[in-house]
């Protein structure tokens, strides 16, 4: 998965993670299963196997519960770019 790879680099998939997170709204929504947190917690476990304490599940938990608050694009893009950048060490 290029989320873990993206990890295991030291970098923070904060892109990768909005996109996953519009994945598992629409998988849900197609499924015809509840949105909620459980339920997408469920789909990253059964359909993507991801473990609930990865943090890259984490973080597409938080990108998932503010889509479905109605967030927009630019919104989810500015966390990305926060989160991004906090993850960023020196470069020399």
């Amino acid at each position: 998965m290029p989320a873990s790879l993206a990890q295991s680099m030291g970098v923070v998939p904060a892109y990768i993670a909005v996109g996953a997170a519009a994945g598992v709204h629409r998988y849900i929504k197609e499924a015809e299963m509840p949105q909620s947190t459980a339920s997408a917690r469920a789909v990253l476990q059964d359909v993507a196997c991801l473990s609930p304490d990865d943090p890259i599940t984490a973080l597409i938990l938080d990108y998932y519960e503010m889509i479905c608050s109605g967030s927009t694009v630019a919104q989810l893009c500015a966390k990305a770019e926060q989160i991004k950048h906090a993850g960023l060490g020196d470069v020399v």
